[in-house]
């Protein structure tokens, strides 16, 4: 039965712990630490930031600036897909493009701990021997965000925590989505280290569960036990691709 290599620690809000095993992760997200209130993203890279996709592309520059840029970002995907949405009367918006492929400044999480256990492991690549599952605290944001609120323009910068409303990703269903977006760009992680100390209390807002590299065919297979795989969470034929790729990677897999 594996142990956690570290008991874990919090510093500027978040906490970080390393797991062994994924047996120890199970028995971590099951216990009165992690409640449903957490909802939780995968990553396969462990020194990656909570950063999403438009701002990889952008240098964010405070808030009215990187506004103004979301709009034009959204006004030209809104142009370039006239036409091509098949008489869908749903607005053009960053959740509708985000399911296309666009880049845009909001981050994907799940209400699933093993969803997002399973966007850790899928893809084989990574440059370190951990992968990362970060798991964040709607409540405890919202609280700082009460602090945070300011003039247009001010210092106070405000991390919004929501579930999509789009009606054409059936992805976002499957896979108990909910999003991340901050208003003034950047990363989230970097938020919690900046805003931490406007929470009344020492709790955790974010945490950085790390899991070993070299379990990931293992914890893959379990994964699909639970039925948590590409079909299921991609009910298209892109999921059902992926699928069949990861049948010619991982033996038995099923």
């Amino acid at each position: 039965m594996g142990k956690p290599v570290t008991k874990g620690g919090t510093a500027k809000g978040i906490y970080t712990r390393q797991f062994a095993a994924f047996e120890e992760f199970i028995r971590y997200v099951q216990s009165p630490s992690c409640t449903s209130e957490w909802i939780w993203r995968g990553q396969r890279h462990k020194d990656w930031k909570l950063l999403p996709s438009y701002d990889r592309h952008t240098v964010p520059t405070g808030y009215p600036a990187y506004m103004h840029g979301n709009g034009v970002h959204l006004g030209r995907f809104s142009t370039a897909a006239m036409g091509r949405r098949s008489g869908s009367r749903e607005p053009v918006t960053f959740e509708l493009g985000r399911h296309y492929g666009l880049a845009t400044p909001l981050l994907d999480w799940s209400a699933s701990p093993f969803v997002a256990a399973f966007f850790a492991y899928a893809n084989a690549e990574t440059a370190t021997q951990q992968r990362a599952v970060w798991a964040l605290h709607p409540g405890r944001v919202k609280e700082i965000n009460v602090v945070r609120r300011g003039p247009i323009g001010s210092p106070g910068s405000r991390l919004f925590v929501y579930r999509p409303q789009s009606e054409e990703n059936v992805r976002l269903v499957a896979q108990a989505c909910w999003y991340t977006k901050r208003e003034d760009g950047g990363a989230v992680d970097d938020w919690v280290r900046a805003y931490h100390k406007d929470l009344s209390s020492k709790d955790q807002v974010l945490q950085k569960l790390l899991l070993a590299d070299n379990e990931r065919v293992t914890v893959l297979r379990l994964l699909n036990l639970m039925n948590i795989n590409y079909t299921s969470l991609f009910p298209d034929v892109y999921g059902a691709a992926m699928h069949a790729n990861l049948q010619l990677e991982i033996p038995d897999y099923g």
